[in-house]
């Protein structure tokens, strides 16, 4: 099955609630201004900090975070991200946006 994939502009990184136990990945579609929230696991520290690592040329070639039993990775390729939630639905990003929303806040 080939991935769809979804062009979007990373909007917004934030907690999730008020315990801190997770974080919420804002993304807004190109085309349509439809919005989605990617929920993560980890801390908004640890992916903001993976973040930063992979904008300033970590080797590894990717970012896995986990939600619960389910995986989903943030790949990089060049000024392309891509988010996988292992249901063959990409959402892309530009590495601007990285800097843009992580980076210079």
């Amino acid at each position: 099955m080939k991935p769809i994939q979804i062009k979007c502009e990373l909007i917004g990184i934030k907690e999730k609630g008020n315990n801190k136990l997770g974080t919420i990945i804002t993304l807004k579609e190109l085309d349509s201004n439809t919005q989605h929230e990617i929920i993560v696991d980890e801390s908004l520290g640890r992916v903001k900090q993976r973040l930063i690592e992979q904008y300033n040329g970590d080797e590894r070639k990717g970012i896995y975070l986990t939600r619960g039993m389910t995986n989903i990775d943030i790949n990089t390729k060049g000024d392309i991200w891509d988010i996988n939630q292992e249901d063959f639905i990409w959402y892309t990003f530009s590495k601007e946006d990285v800097m843009n929303n992580i980076i210079n806040k």
